[in-house]
């Protein structure tokens, strides 16, 4: 009786309906995007990307460096597919930090400052950031920024310096 019982739950758990995972939304595609950092009014980078993942990165500002002395480099890529993806999720970590209410434990002052741009196809989004938190859910925010930041300033640092300019103070 017992080996009956057995075959028939295994019968039974065969023709149990196997659940199919749905797969997830497709990878956020992102048209364009931007950043500005700053310190101390001085522009220290800024770089723009096109939907086609084509970036223009200016860098070159210093604090406390007159401004005469300063000579920016312009350099001109194109994003990997894989760094174009991973800058797509950046900016959706900052999306998702954002939606978390504005909160931050511990100032500091003079922190690195800027905006970041993104649009993932119904509108560009700008947003004003402050690394000027260090606890909370703000100095994530910040965080997010730089991560994203960061794929694109990396990238430029393989990237040939493809023109110089003078640096010209907002």
């Amino acid at each position: 009786m017992r080996k009956f019982v057995c075959l028939a739950a295994a019968l039974l758990a065969a023709c149990a309906p196997v659940a199919v995972s749905e797969p997830g939304p497709p990878p956020a595609t992102l048209k364009s995007a931007g950043a500005e950092v700053k310190s101390w009014g001085v522009t220290l980078r800024e770089w723009s990307m096109d939907a086609e993942g084509r970036v223009e990165h200016v860098s070159g500002g210093r604090v406390g460096v007159p401004p005469a002395d300063i000579v920016l480099e312009v350099r001109r890529f194109s994003l990997s597919s894989t760094n174009r993806q991973a800058l797509a999720d950046a900016a959706v970590r900052v999306q998702a930090v954002l939606a978390q209410p504005e909160h931050c434990d511990l100032m500091m002052t003079d922190g690195p400052y800027g905006q970041f741009r993104w649009n993932f196809g119904a509108k560009e989004e700008v947003l004003p950031f402050s690394a000027n938190c260090v606890k909370g859910r703000d100095h994530e925010l910040a965080e997010a920024v730089f991560s994203a930041d960061r794929i694109v300033d990396d990238a430029a640092k393989s990237a040939p310096v493809t023109d110089k300019r003078p640096y010209k103070p907002d």
